[in-house]
């Protein structure tokens, strides 16, 4: 009769050089990984951005190449009719809610962190359809916006002492629109810096979670813009519609308005202690 032939298994130890192997390459795929996802998300949101540079230039086209003006009329109505969301929705009501959020934005009723944050914009005009509401993670910087037909020197309300008028763009017959930001990431549906010492949100602000603390918070410049979703960048597209990643902190380097000095002053995120910009990188 035959002998048999011993059948030999893998041993313990080979088996824990195995798995060892196979994490220790986890360890070294997984950042890179999350990197990548990182980058995807990054780049999606920039398309979204790019389309609505395009869709600011297809309304300023139909309209004698100006922007829309937040205190105009339509239909007779006057409640936040002329703001953005209302007077481009027929330019971008086909895109869905996706062209509408950076993929790194919770919707509304998540967790919700302000740099994730989505603000919720409640039609009470009644124009744009019964019961609607959309969500957005984006911004316009308000000094886009046309004038007031009431009052030229008056933005939201509010005047301001260098002069609406002398600070508003208004229109795309702006000189060197590749350094205008109109269109970008925030965690309201726009912002008014005014100063070069505009000063960020507070380490305790940023930290919040409550959406309802969020909607209330009071700073309206570049705070509205500086916040931390894609990892010390955010993404803004500028009046000739190119789209850039720009370092959180050379955001006190933007065109805002007119009258915004780029040179002078301290910027605001130096102004006092914000440990959650510490680490991000210089402009």
């Amino acid at each position: 009769m035959a002998a048999r032939k011993n059948k030999k298994g893998f041993t313990l130890i080979e088996l824990l050089v195995v798995i060892s192997i196979i994490a220790l390459l986890v360890s070294i795929l997984m950042p890179a990984l999350s990197k990548a996802r990182a980058l995807a998300r990054t780049v999606v949101c920039s398309s979204n951005l790019k389309q609505w540079g395009y869709i600011f230039h297809q309304y300023a086209e139909g309209n004698d190449g100006r922007f829309p003006n937040p205190a105009a009329q339509i239909s007779g109505q006057t409640a936040a009719a002329g703001i953005w969301v209302a007077s481009l929705y027929e330019y971008y009501k086909e895109g869905g809610e996706d062209m509408r959020m950076c993929t790194e934005a919770n919707r509304p009723g998540q967790i919700n962190s302000v740099a994730k944050y989505a603000r919720s914009f409640e039609d009470s005009t009644g124009l744009l359809g019964e019961g609607y509401m959309k969500n957005s993670s984006y911004s316009i910087n308000n000094w886009i916006y046309s004038a007031d037909p009431v009052n030229n020197e008056r933005l939201f309300s509010r005047t301001y002492p260098q002069g609406v008028s002398q600070m508003r763009w208004g229109s795309l017959s702006s000189k060197n629109t590749s350094e205008i930001p109109m269109f970008l990431e925030g965690y309201r549906w726009g912002g008014t810096p005014e100063y070069r010492s505009d000063e960020p949100l507070s380490d305790a602000q940023i930290a919040l979670t409550n959406p309802t603390q969020i909607q209330n918070l009071g700073k309206d410049g570049i705070a509205r813009f500086c916040i931390d979703r894609h990892h010390g960048y955010i993404n803004i597209t500028y009046m000739d519609t190119h789209v850039e990643k720009v370092r959180l902190k050379d955001l006190w380097n933007q065109r805002w308005h007119k009258k915004y000095s780029r040179s002078s002053g301290v910027p605001g995120y130096k102004i006092s202690v914000y440990t959650w910009m510490q680490d991000y990188p210089e402009p």
